[in-house]
């Protein structure tokens, strides 16, 4: 996983990289927040629809299923950067990232909105906002990701240069 290519980075033995100990271990603790914001969001689904509550409405399962293809896309582009230790993608990483995120800004003020209009399905219209919520939450550690080995990298493409 993309804990293991960021050790994986860490091995490469790279004076210039691993100067940015720090930044690595941001990294790895945005990484490790990434894994327990997934964990919050299968236990709420899970403890929500195990008690037998109503799923969600057809709109707001594709937005989810929007979100999760787009997130897997994320996260594998960045496991690939990590794997292959080449960062040169970051800035389209952040690009799908923002873009997700205003996807995600868009659907949270579309579900405030009919909390306000209605109670009805309220209990699943939390679930769905909280889902949202967790993911924004994700979505702000992968930049941390990106952008703390973005410049660890840039340090150390700007050595190699130098030489």
């Amino acid at each position: 996983g993309l804990t293991g290519n960021i050790v994986k980075l860490i091995k490469s033995n790279d004076k210039e990289i691993n100067k940015n100990g720090n930044l690595l271990a941001k990294s790895i603790g945005a990484l490790d927040r990434i894994h327990e914001n997934y964990k919050e969001i299968s236990n709420n689904i899970y403890k929500y629809f195990d008690n037998n509550h109503e799923g969600f409405e057809k709109d707001k399962n594709k937005d989810l299923n929007d979100i999760k293809n787009y997130l897997d896309a994320i996260l594998g582009t960045l496991s690939d950067c990590f794997a292959n230790l080449d960062f040169q993608n970051l800035e389209e990483t952040n690009r799908k990232v923002d873009a997700l995120s205003a996807k995600i800004r868009k659907y949270q003020q579309e579900n405030i909105n009919e909390i306000a209009e209605t109670e009805d399905k309220l209990r699943t219209r939390l679930l769905y906002l909280n889902i949202l919520n967790y993911t924004q939450v994700i979505l702000d550690d992968i930049l941390v990701v990106t952008k703390t080995v973005a410049l660890i990298y840039d340090a150390f493409e700007n050595k190699k240069l130098k030489k």
